[in-house]
């Protein structure tokens, strides 16, 4: 296959190979990306494709960056710096202004007119798109306090919902805790016969 995938945030991953990206008979090209604080980057496979790599950003991947391919980093504008995330420990992804991914891209691979947030994909800040599905506005995004309450249909409501682990039961009682931390709730996939009130 030969996708391109641009424009995405891929962090917080784990897998046995390839947290980040995963590569296996394919020539994809792979553009204006943060790839960053996964278990590992992009791993290829084989050598049967050529991935063509342009203007991402792959930092601090825990047991690599790249596997299988020549690290391009300083070179077709890709970089290994840190993309200073809001704060990937809520799952605050947007980009800081101080960014080293703010106007790094390459308009080329700007695909959609939107950013993560139904902005627009250039700002005109800088004309040049940014790395990553966000595209800073110029905002300084605070770190916490801030909440992600889960629900799941196999949690209990006397559960704090911090984890999937310790979620709640009910769609009401995240929402019910998230309005007192200020946050989002997260529900997992499932089935929830109640009515919930806002």
């Amino acid at each position: 296959s030969s996708p391109t995938i641009a424009n995405n945030t891929i962090t917080g991953n784990s897998a046995r190979l390839g947290g980040g990206l995963y590569l296996d008979s394919s020539s994809p090209t792979i553009a204006n990306n943060i790839v960053a604080f996964n278990s590992s980057g992009i791993y290829r496979y084989d050598s049967s494709g050529t991935p063509t790599l342009g203007h991402n950003c792959v930092y601090g991947n825990t047991a690599y960056n790249y596997f299988g391919i020549t690290n391009p980093t300083g070179t077709n504008g890709n970089i290994s710096a840190d993309p200073r995330l809001a704060d990937l420990g809520y799952g605050n992804t947007h980009v800081q202004p101080n960014s080293p991914c703010v106007n790094a891209g390459n308009n080329a691979y700007a695909h959609g007119d939107y950013d993560m947030d139904r902005e627009p994909r250039i700002q005109p800040l800088g004309g040049t798109v940014d790395m990553g599905a966000d595209e800073s506005d110029g905002t300084v995004w605070p770190a916490g306090p801030y909440g992600i309450l889960r629900v799941s249909p196999v949690g209990d409501d006397g559960h704090d919902g911090s984890s999937w682990t310790l979620a709640k039961r009910t769609v009401q009682a995240g929402i019910d805790a998230a309005a007192a931390l200020g946050g989002d709730v997260w529900v997992q996939a499932g089935t929830y016969g109640e009515r919930i009130t806002l």
